[in-house]
């Protein structure tokens, strides 16, 4: 239930903020402080059930436009229980 009240804050945060980049900043910036690679998020996302390929991965990060269903399974697949949104910034320029 944890990573549902999570989600909401990302959803408050990204909705002030109009940069389209926001959630796939977020979710490398989380892969990055806990030290995981596209490959390992693979591995975390198979343990939990979820069959991504790594190519899908790979994209759907990329494009940045992936859903909120897939960023609470990496969420949880990172065993991210704590955000820290007032990390993120964004470059208006």
């Amino acid at each position: 239930m944890r990573i549902f009240c999570i989600f909401a804050q990302i959803i408050s945060f990204m909705e002030r903020r109009p940069d389209n980049n926001i959630a796939k900043r977020f979710l490398k910036m989380e892969m990055l402080r806990r030290g995981i690679s596209s490959e390992k998020l693979q591995a975390l996302l198979s343990e939990n059930g979820y069959s991504y390929t790594l190519s899908s991965i790979n994209c759907k990060i990329s494009r940045g436009t992936f859903s909120a269903s897939f960023l609470i399974q990496c969420l949880e697949a990172m065993k991210c229980d704590k955000i820290e949104l007032k990390n993120l910034t964004v470059s208006y320029e």
